[in-house]
């Protein structure tokens, strides 16, 4: 009966080092979402402030620009391939949130918060981060790449005093400096995409029985920003 403990044993001994391997590939493919997510994070504030300092998009009183066009980048927007394709690109502070330099949500805890975040008013922009195995461990991942160190996921940020800001229609004029506009919130969908039908998860009917599949959306240039419950149409554009 020996030989059937000394297979046991090796059954056992197979069982952990497949483990480990799987382990260590996961660990692998984890880092290189995490690297990929810091550089496209990176490009994006980058082409952020070339904008603001050209003043090649509209700006707001504090002269950063008022939106993010996917435009910008020929087609290949930066990805955060860390939370799942089904949601918004990026979200756009509004006024009420001038004050802030992170999101109040910081993990993408569900299909309707965006990949990115983006505060006009201060010119920063996040990436947030899936649900992982211990809040210690998105904590981490969240600091990492947005290059922060923030003591709490979970922590509530107090904002920063905006005096000089009043909410004003977008397209409009500040009186008090003649800039640009303030902006209210809004997001940047998908190029096509619609939104999912509330309690389901099939796409609104206006998408039209053309509409690609999720699949084919993953890759595709992102569309114009979109006002929260109002389509907006992009400016300089016919």
């Amino acid at each position: 009966m020996r030989w059937l403990r000394d297979f046991a044993l090796l059954i056992v001994l197979a069982g952990l080092i497949g483990g480990g391997i799987i382990y260590m590939r996961r660990e692998r493919d984890q880092e290189a979402l995490v690297m990929q997510a810091s550089a496209e994070l990176l490009r994006l504030e980058t082409e952020i402030k070339y904008r603001s300092a050209t003043k090649t998009a509209e700006v707001n009183s504090r002269g950063w620009p008022v939106s993010v066009d996917p435009a910008w980048f020929e087609n290949n927007p930066p990805m955060n391939r860390l939370v799942s394709p089904d949601r918004p690109w990026l979200e756009v502070a509004g006024v009420e949130e001038a004050g802030l330099l992170h999101p109040s949500v910081r993990v993408a805890v569900d299909p309707t918060l965006a990949a990115f975040w983006y505060n006009p008013y201060q010119g920063v922009v996040r990436a947030r981060v899936p649900v992982m195995v211990s809040d210690e461990r998105t904590l981490a991942v969240y600091n990492r790449i947005n290059g922060t160190a923030l003591a709490s996921i979970f922590v509530r940020e107090t904002p920063m005093p905006t005096p000089d800001l009043l909410p004003i229609t977008p397209g409009g004029t500040d009186e008090a400096t003649g800039a640009g506009a303030e902006s209210t919130g809004h997001e940047v969908e998908l190029a096509g995409s619609a939104p999912a039908a509330e309690g389901s998860g099939e796409a609104s009917a206006s998408a039209g029985a053309g509409a690609p599949s999720a699949a084919e959306k993953k890759d595709e240039p992102y569309g114009p920003p979109m006002v929260k419950g109002e389509p907006r149409k992009p400016r300089g554009k016919r």
